[in-house]
């Protein structure tokens, strides 16, 4: 298998469980959930989840991506935690993915519970980290190491750590995210392909990718994969827009294939996605 297969945890991994990680022949990538939360909210031994990393850090074969996430506004917002954060994920991982939180019924009254105030534009849908936030922890980070790459979604570390173009295509949402999403300065930046800003270390590669152009009869094909041989679809200059209604994991394959964007105009909402929204 030659596509990056992501391990995500935030539990211990032991010196012999990495290194039979190690020894596999596949492109792995763990994803290590470390975001300064782990007493407060998760019941984590923090010894053990830095002993982890430095398992993982020492196998030459594995990557090691630190995921700062969920950032929670009031929990590990603060300066304090970001720079014990940055300290020890810019010494064992690779990159860092910084992410917000989906919030839930469920997660609101834990939040709740803990007498944490919620912003107004946390919302179920989406995994919201406000700008400011984002460029608070990225600052931070740089201060840290100067180098040490941090990203915004996963597609774009893991895609990093490998050396490849982001395979999720993300390069063209500009064209169609909402301006009233509260997510929307974080993930478009100021640059003009998507999201990406010019420092980002992986914007070269992913700029020339977008240009890379696919045929009508090559994207047919992946259609007929997915049983849509006869589906309407135009490839346009940014993205492909599909017509009709199809399920996220359709739209995720054909994303991953191409490497474009796909803009459906509407999502099937699966049971357990409807679940995790309650």
């Amino acid at each position: 298998m030659k596509n990056p297969i992501m391990i995500i945890t935030k539990g211990y991994i032991s010196k012999a469980q990495a290194e039979e990680l190690s020894k596999l022949n596949m492109n792995i990538a763990i994803l290590y959930t470390f975001s300064g939360i782990s007493k407060i909210m998760e019941n984590r031994d923090e010894t053990l989840q830095i002993k982890s990393m430095i398992n993982i850090s020492k196998c030459s074969n594995l990557k090691l991506i630190n995921y700062y996430r969920p950032v929670i506004e009031g929990i590990n917002t603060d300066e304090k935690t970001i720079r014990h954060v940055a300290k020890i994920a810019t010494k064992y991982c690779n990159a860092s993915i910084i992410s917000g939180i989906r919030l839930n019924s469920y997660l609101s009254k834990v939040l709740d519970s803990l007498d944490i105030d919620i912003p107004k534009k946390y919302d179920p849908d989406h995994k919201v980290l406000l700008p400011e936030t984002y460029e608070k922890i990225k600052k931070i980070f740089k201060e840290t190491k100067k180098e040490y790459p941090t990203f915004k979604k996963t597609s774009c570390g893991v895609s990093y750590a490998f050396n490849m173009a982001d395979y999720n295509g993300h390069s063209a949402r500009i064209y169609y995210c909402n301006p009233n999403c509260s997510s929307y300065k974080t993930c478009i930046g100021e640059s003009k392909i998507g999201f990406c800003t010019t420092d980002c270390p992986n914007y070269n590669r992913c700029k020339e990718e977008s240009k890379r152009k696919i045929s009508k009869s090559y994207f047919r094909g992946l259609l007929k994969n997915i049983g849509a041989e006869n589906a309407h679809f135009e490839i346009l200059e940014h993205y492909i827009k599909l017509d009709g209604q199809y399920w996220q994991e359709e739209v995720s394959y054909l994303r991953h294939i191409t490497k474009k964007n796909i803009k459906a105009d509407s999502l099937k909402k699966r049971e357990d996605e409807r679940l995790i929204s309650m």
